[in-house]
């Protein structure tokens, strides 16, 4: 546009100078053709930057669209697994609370109600619980104690550990120390001191005021031996629940166990979508594949799929093998050649610079030499 605004100031003085007619018409004429031929250029950038714009902006959209399904399909596979392994804990949960209840299915169902009840009334993690309870409770009823008496152990546990802000893995140690106490019938003071102790504050002391003695006294029954796990359970599991209750409404209406409310309704939506047919349609597809797998094997036709698949596997390593020598072999020469590719387009976008002038220089000569004239 600079070229063309000097093309069209040299026209102007020239006719200003008084020059004669057929002078400014000559030098018009070629002022004429400058301009026409720094007009096409303004044109034919013009429209090629529009293009190349709405390139650019046709393949960002590409891209984003791209990048937006691939989400979409990582987010669903991620749903899909989720699902299925809901569907796995939940499976595994309902088998050991029937082999508890000594395979009353209803009885099962019930217990998880309560697990479900549990977990959304103290804020504490479904999953992590429900675990927790299908283990402890198998062993709980192997040792002889009752469903109600179970119950009341794992919710003394819960409650403190929703106090205390216990994690999963401190509450599954808990309850792990139970059962062990469960299951030998003698409560011992390394199980109570230790395994207990160490995870649940004050324990030792909430224990001895279970069984009605001084914590010196009750610690000499202890290494008497006296201490039945049948009687001092239930006990201890309402003395514990007595010592948090001033603690669980706060505890209750915490951020955390808002937290753990929130990843609950997504697990018992998963549960939901297990239920509604996922979970079915993934283990006919499992069993689909075995039994493919089974014939294929039968017939020998797994093992040439084996053979010819390992001899692919084999082709690419070694293609791949070639590949590295001659990268780390010619490495030199593929950066030499890069250099070249660079200077090559710097010099192609440096000719197309040339070019304008060139075309502007010639219209400006062509001025001049009718002004010289």
């Amino acid at each position: 546009r600079g070229e063309m605004a000097s093309v069209q100031q040299a026209l102007s003085g020239l006719k200003a100078s008084g020059a004669n007619a057929n002078d400014v018409s000559r030098a018009s004429a070629a002022a004429a053709a400058s301009l026409a031929a720094l007009r096409l250029e303004l044109i034919g950038v013009g429209p090629a930057s529009a293009v190349a714009g709405q390139s650019l902006g046709g393949l960002e959209g590409k891209l984003l669209a791209v990048a937006t399904s691939v989400a979409a399909v990582q987010g669903a596979f991620a749903l899909l697994k989720g699902t299925v392994a809901t569907g796995v804990n939940f499976q595994t949960l309902a088998n050991q609370l029937a082999f508890a209840n000594g395979g009353d299915v209803a009885q099962a169902g019930r217990e998880l109600e309560f697990v479900v009840g549990t977990s959304n009334k103290l804020g504490l993690s479904l999953d992590v619980l429900a675990r927790n309870y299908g283990k402890f409770g198998a062993a709980a009823r192997a040792s002889g104690l009752g469903a109600a008496q179970t119950r009341e152990i794992f919710l003394s546990t819960a409650e403190a550990a929703s106090v205390l802000g216990l994690s999963g893995e401190e509450l599954h140690d808990i309850l792990i120390a139970i059962q062990q106490m469960a299951s030998k019938g003698v409560i011992m003071s390394e199980e109570l001191k230790h395994q207990l102790g160490d995870r649940l504050p004050g324990s030792f002391a909430i224990a001895a005021k279970a069984a009605g003695m001084t914590e010196q006294a009750f610690n000499k029954a202890l290494e008497q031996g006296e201490i039945l796990a049948g009687d001092f359970l239930p006990k201890f599991a309402a003395e514990l629940r007595q010592a948090v209750a001033g603690s669980l409404p706060a505890a209750e209406d915490s951020m955390r166990a808002l937290l753990n409310r929130l990843e609950n309704a997504w697990t018992d939506f998963k549960l939901r979508l297990a239920k509604a047919g996922v979970f079915d349609a993934v283990e006919a597809e499992l069993r689909r594949f075995l039994n493919t797998l089974s014939t294929m094997a039968d017939s020998g036709e797994l093992t040439g799929f084996v053979e010819r698949l390992g001899a692919l596997l084999g082709n690419a390593v070694a293609f791949l093998e070639r590949a590295t020598e001659a990268a780390i072999k010619f490495n030199g020469a593929l950066i030499a050649l890069a250099e070249y590719g660079a200077i090559a387009l710097i010099g192609s976008k440096l000719a197309g610079g040339l070019g304008a002038a060139t075309t502007a220089m010639t219209g400006a000569a062509g001025a001049a030499a009718v002004l010289g004239r």
